[in-house]
């Protein structure tokens, strides 16, 4: 448009200037001495719009986008990512993850993303990229293996962290360039045998079941103890939250058939008390035994 306004600026200059007919100028005419001096005469003039008429150059009413040097899905500027998506079909970049607040179209990333998400490989080499994902989606979800931490196809270093009696619940990665959520801190902590790991885990409480892992049935083994023994559970998210520990009270083996103490063996110990039977022959002497 630039090119045109000037170029039109010159012919009317070139115009103005044949028309003098022979005329001089007084001496103390300004004239401009310089083409620096023209152009800012030029640039007083008013803009004009010209129609082009061809395909030679954008359009009067066409923006075109600013060059920064940075990459067309810079987080910052893209338009293309966050709506709401059911498939990876339904996005721009190509990619449909899980958000916060259900499956939003994501975008790549080098480095960077918008706060709260993380940028993470997808796909195998040499032809991986990038994305912007959600790592806390399944952060203090109820669980009974490392699977069930991972929330997508991403590469992550979740695991399924035990909580003693109450369970075991999801962590997800953290350290200093990954901070852990308002509520949870960074504990190095064993997650497998001689397997150890830097995870958020909840800083006080137990964790909240969400609609997500509600809707999915997470579960989790648990287990209830006193001076007879421990007996394990299961303990599950429901439409009311997360249940109590199903485990049964453990109780001294009686004679009933049931591992009453759940060490693994019914009704040990329950026999061999001593009894005597007497009558005209004679009396005798035996034991108890538990017969179900």
């Amino acid at each position: 448009m630039q090119t045109w306004m000037y170029a039109g600026t010159v012919a009317i200059l070139a115009a103005l200037a044949g028309c003098g007919g022979g005329t001089t100028t007084s001496d103390d005419t300004a004239v401009p001495d310089s083409s620096a001096d023209a152009q800012d005469a030029a640039v007083r003039l008013p803009d004009v719009a010209i129609d082009q008429g061809g395909n030679d150059g954008p359009g009067a009413d066409q923006v075109l986008p600013e060059t920064t040097g940075e990459t067309a899905f810079d987080f910052v500027e893209d338009t293309a990512g966050w709506d709401l998506c059911l498939t990876n079909e339904d996005c721009e970049s190509g990619y449909c993850v899980p958000g916060p607040d259900g499956k939003v179209c994501t975008i790549p990333c080098v480095e960077e993303c918008p706060e709260g998400w993380v940028c993470k490989p997808v796909g195998a080499q040499p032809d991986s990229v990038s994305i912007c994902v959600y790592p806390h989606l399944e952060l203090c979800r109820p669980c009974t293996a490392h699977e069930d931490c991972k929330p997508g196809a991403w590469e992550s270093a979740d695991y399924c962290v035990p909580y003693g009696p109450q369970g075991s619940f999801c962590g997800i990665e953290c350290g200093k360039s990954a901070p852990c959520p308002a509520g949870y801190v960074c504990e190095h902590i064993e997650v497998g045998e001689g397997v150890f790991a830097d995870q958020c885990i909840l800083e006080s409480g137990e964790c909240a079941c969400t609609q997500a892992f509600s809707a999915a049935g997470a579960s989790t083994e648990c287990t209830v103890s006193n001076d007879a023994g421990t007996c394990s559970g299961e303990r599950k998210c429901e439409a009311s939250g997360l249940s109590d520990c199903d485990a049964p009270e453990p109780m001294a083996e009686s004679c009933n058939g049931k591992d009453d103490d759940c060490d693994g063996d019914a009704d040990e110990g329950t026999g061999g008390d001593t009894c005597v039977r007497s009558n005209d022959f004679g009396t005798c002497t035996g034991s108890y035994s538990c017969v179900t």
